[in-house]
C-alpha cells in the first residue's frame, strides 16, 4: 500500500474536497449541506481542526470539523471521507485530529452517524467513540482522546 501523508486542510483544497465528497450523501446532523459554501464557512471558521490525506499530491481523504467549545460542545467531526472507504486513511485522518485537539485541549469529539451507516459506526466505536443517542442519526462521543506522535507521547 502506497504511503499517506496529512497535512492540515488548505483553502486551495477546497474545489478538490468538494469534488470528491459530491457524489455521497454528505449532510451533518444538524442539516449543514455538501456544497462549497458550507466547506468554506466551516474552515473559514477554524481550519487547523480539517486535514487531508495525500497520495503523493493527489488528495485520497478528509476529514472536516469544527470547534464547538463556544456552545460547550468540545469538537464536532462534521464529515470524514476516504477513497475506496480506505480505514487505513480515515485513521490516518483521525490520528492527526486526535494531535490537534490534544494540543488545543478540545473534549469531548462528536461525531454523527446516520442509520443507514451502520458499518461507519461500528469503525468509530472501535476507534474509542461511543453512543450518545439514536433515532435517524446517531451521535457518538469520544471522551478520551488517545495520544499521538504528534504529542510526543505513544498512543
Amino acid at each position: 500500500m502506497a504511503a499517506h501523508s496529512v497535512r492540515k486542510i488548505r483553502t486551495g483544497d477546497l474545489a478538490s474536497v468538494y469534488s470528491l465528497g459530491k457524489g455521497m450523501l454528505f449532510s451533518s446532523e444538524e442539516g449543514v449541506p455538501w456544497s462549497p459554501e458550507s466547506i468554506a464557512d466551516i474552515l473559514c471558521s477554524d481550519p487547523g481542526l480539517s486535514f487531508v490525506c495525500l497520495d503523493r499530491k493527489r488528495i485520497t481523504g478528509f476529514l472536516i470539523a469544527c470547534d464547538c467549545r463556544d456552545r460547550q460542545q468540545g469538537a464536532r467531526i462534521q464529515w470524514l471521507w476516504a477513497e475506496r472507504d480506505s480505514w487505513e486513511i480515515k485513521d490516518n485522518l483521525l490520528l492527526a485530529f486526535y494531535d490537534e485537539a490534544v494540543l488545543r485541549d478540545i473534549s469531548p469529539i462528536t461525531a454523527s452517524v446516520w442509520s443507514d451507516e451502520p458499518r461507519f459506526a461500528e469503525y468509530l466505536k472501535g476507534r474509542g467513540f461511543r453512543e450518545g443517542c439514536s433515532r435517524t442519526v446517531t451521535r457518538l462521543v469520544l471522551t478520551d482522546i488517545p495520544r499521538g506522535p504528534g504529542t510526543g507521547e505513544k498512543p
